[in-house]
């Protein structure tokens, strides 16, 4: 090969490779959206009935706007088993920024995370299991915006309050979901940075309590007539959350959101079934329990001292 035909060879070759950088330069490079940390939780409010020693539930997705969350997995545990601000964490990851619409939990009453039979299921304290309805609503939808941005991780909390979600049931099944209504009202949503707690303790000398239980309500929605008669078989049907009273008096009530509250104390007798049996509401040394101030990210310490009991 000539010294002339190498040149051209080598010319050619560098014409190529020029092109083919160009070609490579040209493709666009595919935009990187920008994410946010998002958290997703759940608390539980404490079942009434003292034979109750968990309640296993099955949550199959987690949904934004009708679409899915990436990364969640089917997940079985005993929510009663996070109470006194304990929390179990559903979802903890990057998710795309944006401001979503609702929020929506699902529900799988048939079927556990390893595929057995029943997804949701009361566990008494003599080892006897209970399975709960699978015809219960299965699908929970918040209608709330939740902000994902890429600085501030989204803090959500979804309480499960037992209380008003399962009851005791016919003779085919002793326990059950309530239903509609219900139902629905035994979960609320909360973004934890613009909540608060209060943090109690009374001194009881009066009424030989067996059981004594803390309602919370929104200022202005407790009607004493109502709340004390049982509505689909739950009394203070309407309290936002609810605490029960330990054997040392001490109360705790987390994830309030920012606002006014009023607070009752319920006196109840243990039947011989294990249930409970409402005596009356506990009157307390207090001036200011129906205008409870709630601040973001706060604690309020309240000490009490029972003065009476209003029977029923």
């Amino acid at each position: 090969m000539t010294i002339k035909n190498l040149l051209m060879m080598l010319f050619a070759i560098l014409m190529v490779a020029a092109a083919c950088e160009k070609e490579v330069a040209e493709i666009p490079k595919e935009e990187t959206k920008p994410t946010g940390r998002f958290q997703l939780e759940m608390t539980d409010s404490p079942v009434d009935h003292p034979e109750v020693e968990a309640v296993f539930i099955t949550i199959a997705d987690v949904k934004l706007d009708g679409e899915s969350i990436e990364g969640f997995e089917k997940t079985t545990f005993d929510i009663s088993a996070y109470q006194q601000g304990d929390v179990k964490v559903l979802f903890d990851g990057s998710l795309a920024v944006a401001n979503y619409s609702d929020l929506e939990i699902v529900l799988d009453h048939a079927k556990d995370d390893q595929g057995n039979s029943p997804g949701s299921y009361v566990l008494e304290k003599d080892g006897e299991t209970y399975g709960l309805s699978e015809l219960a609503e299965s699908t929970i939808k918040f209608e709330r915006t939740i902000t994902i941005d890429s600085i501030e991780t989204s803090n959500i909390l979804v309480d499960f309050d037992l209380r008003k979600t399962i009851k005791e049931g016919d003779e085919d099944r002793k326990y059950e979901f309530t239903a509609g209504s219900s139902f629905e009202s035994g979960f609320r949503i909360v973004d934890k940075k613009d909540s608060g707690k209060i943090i109690g303790q009374i001194n009881d000398p009066l009424s030989n309590s067996e059981v004594t239980v803390a309602y919370i309500y929104k200022k202005g929605t407790f009607n004493s007539e109502i709340e004390t008669s049982a509505q689909d078989g739950i009394l203070f049907a309407n309290a936002y959350s609810s605490a029960k009273v330990d054997d040392e008096g001490n109360f705790e009530l987390h994830y309030l959101e920012t606002g006014k509250y009023e607070l009752y104390f319920g006196s109840f007798d243990v039947e011989e079934d294990g249930g409970l049996s409402l005596e009356g509401r506990l009157t307390m040394d207090a001036l200011n329990l129906t205008d409870i101030d709630i601040q973001a990210n706060s604690t309020l310490n309240i000490a009490l001292t029972v003065t009476g009991i209003l029977n029923l």
